[in-house]
């Protein structure tokens, strides 16, 4: 620029003026920090309370001491927090984090986000207690049935499924011809299970046989002896003897019952005849001496021969 005028000795004059002038710097920044921390660059010191973008503005001087305005723009980054529930049964373990849980409890982990703000996540655990079936073995007489009974569960599974008719929830009617082996699965409302084992011993029948003394006539007494092929605890005869051998003396069929040590039972029966006597007539006429079943007769008489 350049200034004319007139100066005091009334001659013309001309000052020269070189202005510089520096404008109002204007700086615009963004950053995001997460929950927690602070932004200390350029000059601020901020410290967030809460998540969420704020601007901050800061008017400094510059070298020239002119007006220099800093705007940031903030951004804070909650935490990432996230809730899960489990439940797992006794004797599992669920994975959180780096450990293998087997406690009922409220475990948190924290990892980091791709913006590095934590990321927090708690685990409320549930571990159920295992069911304990109880069952009892069972034994049976060939082609008899049992009532199998278990305890412990909600709900169960039987294997195998050949000779078991399903009698309640937790019944089964077992029908085996053989000694068997059962497995018992039982789920309880929690989804647990327990697995138990019950056999049922399948006994064989006794064979029960009766044997006779003697062939009997009237007036006399037979002995029938009663036997089995098993160790045999009782006999019981339509006579309402308990003995293993009885007396008879009459016709007629005599049943008896015979019963093992295992409760198994079988009968036989056995037909008794009480043979009657006979009676005969001879006449005869002989010289001098007759013989008659034996005996030697030489006179005129009436004899009689009885047959035993």
């Amino acid at each position: 620029y350049e200034y004319a005028y007139t100066n005091a000795s009334d001659c013309p004059s001309v000052d020269t003026l070189h202005l510089t002038v520096n404008l109002v710097k204007t700086t615009q920044l963004a950053a995001t920090i997460c929950m927690g921390s602070s932004y200390t660059e350029n000059n601020f010191n901020i410290t967030p309370t809460a998540p969420g973008t704020d601007t901050y503005t800061q008017n400094l001087h510059t070298s020239k001491n002119c007006d220099s305005t800093v705007t940031l723009t903030l951004t804070v980054t909650d935490y990432r927090r996230g809730s899960i529930s489990r439940s797992i049964c006794e004797g599992s373990s669920v994975r959180f984090g780096n450990k293998d849980l087997t406690v009922s409890g409220t475990y948190r982990d924290t990892t980091k986000t791709s913006a590095g703000c934590d990321s927090i996540t708690t685990l409320t655990l549930t571990v159920n207690p295992q069911p304990h079936l109880t069952i009892s073995d069972a034994a049976i007489c060939y082609g008899d049935t049992t009532l199998l009974t278990v305890t412990g569960a909600s709900t169960y599974s039987w294997k195998p499924a050949t000779g078991l008719i399903s009698h309640t929830v937790n019944s089964m009617l077992a029908t085996a011809n053989k000694t068997t082996t059962y497995t018992v699965v039982g789920t309880d409302n929690n989804g647990c299970k327990d697995t138990t084992y019950v056999t049922v011993t399948v006994n064989s029948l006794p064979v029960v046989t009766i044997s006779v003394d003697e062939a009997i006539c009237e007036g006399s007494t037979t002995i029938l002896v009663a036997s089995g092929n098993h160790t045999m605890s009782s006999y019981a005869w339509n006579t309402g003897d308990s003995k293993y051998q009885i007396k008879v003396s009459e016709t007629g069929t005599y049943t008896v019952t015979g019963t093992d040590v295992n409760g198994c039972k079988d009968t036989a029966d056995f037909t008794v005849v009480v043979n009657q006597p006979t009676e005969g007539d001879t006449t005869a006429v002989a010289c001098e001496e007759f013989i008659w079943h034996g005996v030697s007769y030489t006179k005129s008489e009436e004899a009689t021969y009885t047959i035993e």
